[in-house]
């Protein structure tokens, strides 16, 4: 609990924090936002569409958050012809 709340380290470490606190039902205030603005901050993708899909559907999405994503997500797409999931445009 108290790591969720105040833990910053690199993404996999923060990601690995995440994916354990949901499975024991812990609360994870805000872990799933700063996760994805340090991913989309720094580049580290990996685990992007994962950790959106948390934070889609534990918490109230921010409004900046989301245009983050999708403007992270349409660069993907368009300029690095990267594929992406029909939900992550269906979805805005």
């Amino acid at each position: 609990d108290y790591l969720c709340e105040h833990y910053n380290g690199n993404s996999i470490q923060m990601y690995k924090l995440l994916t354990q606190s949901i499975s024991a039902q812990v609360e994870t205030y805000d872990l799933e936002e700063r996760l994805l603005c340090q991913m989309m901050f720094s580049g580290k993708t990996n685990h992007l569409d994962k950790t959106f899909n948390f934070y889609k559907n534990r918490k109230k999405m921010s409004d900046p958050v989301k245009a983050a994503y999708f403007t992270t997500k349409s660069i993907g797409y368009f300029l690095m012809h990267q594929t992406a999931n029909e939900e992550v445009f269906s979805f805005f």
